[in-house]
């Protein structure tokens, strides 16, 4: 019960450049240039980024998908580890939305920019 008046009132703070408790987020509004950052990825050929929705990227969309299912058949609750703030209702298939993108390189160098 604690949690959900701040869960209720986060999206006031996403993408704020005006408040020091101001956060980025990719939700199709305008990301602040210091909720960004841009780094070059040597010595890999790929790049994994995922949502929140996922508790951890993985090699493949695949893989993502079974440690998903693996864990919520484990742990609906999302009690932990890793403790969540949300956990599955029945009859859903996740928690939350998710997203996930894989950016690959046949050169060996990807350049990411992460918001």
């Amino acid at each position: 019960m604690m949690m959900l008046p701040l869960l209720e009132t986060q999206h006031v703070f996403r993408n704020r450049d005006d408040s020091p408790y101001g956060f980025g987020a990719i939700d199709g509004t305008k990301v602040p240039r210091r909720f960004r950052e841009r780094f070059p990825v040597t010595g890999a050929s790929a790049v994994v980024m995922a949502s929140d929705g996922y508790v951890e990227p993985a090699e493949s969309l695949e893989e993502a998908e079974r440690h998903l299912a693996r864990l919520l058949r484990e742990d609906p609750l999302r009690l932990g580890p890793p403790p969540g703030t949300k956990g599955c209702a029945p009859g859903a298939t996740s928690f939350d939305d998710r997203a996930y993108l894989r950016l690959t390189s046949p050169g060996g160098s990807v350049m990411a920019d992460v918001a």
